[in-house]
């Protein structure tokens, strides 16, 4: 059974790279009261590491492109005191400077010293952008301890669908939802790429709608990622499947970490029942 656990900017109530309002402790209750069996930090979570009531399952993030180093050393300590870190996330959120290979090779050789594997995310608005980018990049630092974060939002923003990978290239899944924005309606899957639409925003607007996403089963998005999710478990995707569901609810407390995280349990079991089933 595919390990369902809760992605750090789910429940942080902050933007990437700000710290979390809420604390590991409180995420960690949250995430269990509402059904999922891990959560995921960061950096600035690293002094709170006790008294969890779910694993943390994931670190973000190291940044392929520009790495802070000791920042990631802080993740590989904060692996190691806690024991349950199963991967790394990492990608590329600017411009491409052509040391990203050798720097994830030597991520990867460190996360195997721990015990935990890379994910590299596509980041629709980074320099790696695609499922076809990432795999070349994994391929160049010679694919060793390394996988693909298979994140539905960025590769369909990055793409305009989902494409099928073979599940063995799969590190993790991050699902969440917001494709019906991209096309009129939302009842049926679009007649034309949605891509052709969705590629002309600006970066910095591509930034803000990551961080404001909706839950999969919202609208089109629900077909999409059933479908995707159907075709990967069918070839034996025996991985995480994580909530990565960041809103403006939150970090403006219109609900609370608790709310958030039961109605992301229940978005994500729905869908994945719904591939199941299908």
């Amino acid at each position: 059974m595919n390990e369902i656990i809760c992605s750090y900017l789910t429940l942080s109530g902050a933007l990437f790279g700000y710290p979390p309002a809420y604390s590991l402790p409180e995420r960690s209750e949250a995430a269990f009261r509402a059904g999922f069996s891990g959560i995921g930090a960061t950096v600035s979570d690293y002094s709170q590491r006790t008294n969890l009531s779910v694993p943390v399952r994931e670190l973000e993030w190291a940044d392929l492109s520009r790495p802070e180093w000791e920042s990631i050393n802080t993740l590989f300590r904060f692996a190691e005191s806690l024991g349950t870190v199963r991967q790394i996330n990492a990608g590329s959120c600017g411009t491409i400077t052509g040391g990203e290979a050798n720097n994830l090779r030597t991520l990867a050789h460190i996360a195997g010293d721990h015990g935990i594997k890379v994910a590299i995310e596509p980041v629709s608005f980074g320099g790696f952008k695609t499922l076809d980018s990432v795999m070349k990049l994994i391929k160049e630092a010679g694919g060793e301890n390394m996988g693909v974060l298979y994140d539905v939002w960025h590769v369909y923003r990055a793409s305009g669908d989902l494409p099928f990978m073979d599940a063995s290239a799969i590190a993790s899944i991050q699902l969440s939802g917001n494709f019906r924005d991209y096309w009129p309606g939302n009842s049926q899957k679009p007649k034309w790429p949605a891509w052709e639409w969705a590629r002309d925003y600006p970066s910095n607007l591509a930034r803000t709608d990551a961080m404001n996403r909706t839950f999969p089963t919202t609208g089109v998005s629900h077909f999409y990622v059933a479908e995707f999710l159907r075709d990967v478990l069918a070839d034996r995707y025996a991985g995480p499947v994580s909530a990565e569901i960041p809103t403006e609810l939150l970090r403006e407390n219109e609900i609370t970490c608790e709310i958030m995280a039961r109605a992301a349990y229940n978005s994500v079991t729905r869908v994945m029942c719904d591939a199941q089933r299908n």
